[in-house]
């Protein structure tokens, strides 16, 4: 019975098809011509959904016959308009702050509400990790740092105009609250932060005591405790003698109770802190807290690839992404950066845990470019074949990803 009923489609649809070929021949007039195209378009679709056992609305996209057919390689406008931005239509004449505006848009941003610490409601600018055009270099800080401390640092002011462009602010209270959220990866950032603190005091005290260059295992106190012995050792003692009279110790007649400053010796705070302003120092003491540094590496790792990021942080209006569209878009690294130093502000009580986050914040750069697809193609077709090229090479994406039923990210390298 099904050998027979599938047989009596194909000849069912040869013979629709003869007719079809001779109504062209036969057409006279271009309203003919239209009418046989349509009927040929719906013998087309027919066969694509019964083959492919596809949904008749997918059919009917796939083939082009309704109108968000177009968006998969068009604007909707009908130019050609495939970056990760929201279409407007520019005034004959814009002024200064309608050009700012068109420019910010046309770049991949969205106009958001903003709700400003004063408690007035005014309206800002928000762009997320994904842009329509490359990402300007942020300029570096004036004091040398290379990290944001809380999310007003990554405001920017357009001062012109009276608003904020809050993408980087965004950024940094988005990787805060992601670190708040996920229990097992703070508890571990709290535990490197805890090593590196001990470490940086045992390396800062060995240094200035044994005066010699550090290893990976002098701030675990191995061969910090050999220095000692040598200092007690050395040229009879004299060593030792010259260090303690260094520091103000005086030898008594007769032994009493060690007091607390005797016991350990005390480390400047602005002392601690200015030997991790040393590239060699910190690579000692990443390798030194290798073991608590590694899971707190493997979690940042994850914002490169744009994972845990929210849909709507990645597009932040719907119109930049309509239905059955696919779209293009670059990826800004100060944005991810950002994401990072949010992380990594929770739990910093004072200046040193600030200086010691240098040792967790280097992470690699995002994949430079992204492609968006939102369509019914995605549920029906998950196993849909795209290949991407550099040239005359096959670029394989470094992360595919799916958001709710119908979008399709791929990052590529």
């Amino acid at each position: 019975m099904e050998l027979t009923a599938v047989r009596a489609e194909a000849a069912r649809y040869r013979t629709k098809a003869r007719e079809t070929a001779e109504s062209l021949k036969a057409a006279r007039s271009p309203e003919e011509f239209q009418a046989v195209a349509d009927r040929a378009t719906e013998l087309h679709r027919e066969r694509l959904a019964r083959r492919y056992h596809l949904p008749d609305a997918l059919a009917v996209r796939i083939t082009g016959v309704d109108e968000g057919a177009h968006n998969l390689a068009t604007g909707p406008d009908s130019r050609p308009d495939l970056l990760l931005r929201r279409r407007v239509t520019a005034p004959g004449q814009p002024d200064a702050a309608q050009r700012e505006m068109l420019a910010r848009l046309n770049a991949g941003a969205a106009a958001v509400p903003h709700l400003l610490d004063s408690g007035e409601r005014s309206f800002g600018f928000y762009r997320g990790p994904l842009t329509a055009e490359p990402a300007q270099r942020l300029p570096a800080p004036a004091d040398g740092r290379s990290r944001l401390e809380s999310a007003g640092e990554g405001l920017i002011y357009l001062e012109l105009h009276g608003v904020f462009d809050a993408g980087y602010a965004a950024a940094f209270s988005l990787g805060r609250q992601l670190c708040l959220a996920d229990a097992e990866f703070r508890t571990a950032l709290l535990e490197f932060r805890k090593a590196a603190r001990s470490a940086a005091r045992r390396l800062a005290t060995h240094a200035s005591v044994t005066g010699r260059t550090a290893t990976s295992q002098d701030p675990r106190g191995r061969q910090a405790r050999d220095g000692f012995d040598r200092l007690l050792t050395d040229a009879g003692g004299s060593r030792f003698r010259a260090t303690l009279q260094a520091t103000g110790v005086q030898r008594t007649a007769r032994r009493g109770p060690r007091t607390r400053a005797q016991a350990a010796p005390t480390v400047d705070a602005a002392a601690l802190r200015s030997t991790l302003t040393d590239a060699g120092t910190l690579a000692v003491l990443r390798d030194a807290v290798g073991d608590e540094l590694e899971p707190i590496a493997a979690w940042l790792a994850r914002l490169p690839l744009l994972e845990m990021i929210p849909f709507t942080h990645l597009v932040p209006d719907p119109a930049m992404l309509p239905v059955e569209s696919l779209r293009f878009a670059y990826t800004d690294p100060a944005w991810v950066r950002a994401a990072v130093d949010g992380a990594l502000s929770v739990g910093v009580g004072h200046a040193l845990d600030a200086d010691l986050n240098a040792l967790a914040a280097e992470v690699a750069a995002p994949p430079p470019c992204a492609l968006l697809m939102r369509s019914d193609l995605v549920p029906h077709w998950p196993k849909i074949i795209m290949t991407a090229f550099l040239g005359e090479r096959v670029v394989e994406p470094v992360r595919r990803m799916v958001y709710g039923h119908d979008v399709l990210m791929l990052l590529y390298p």
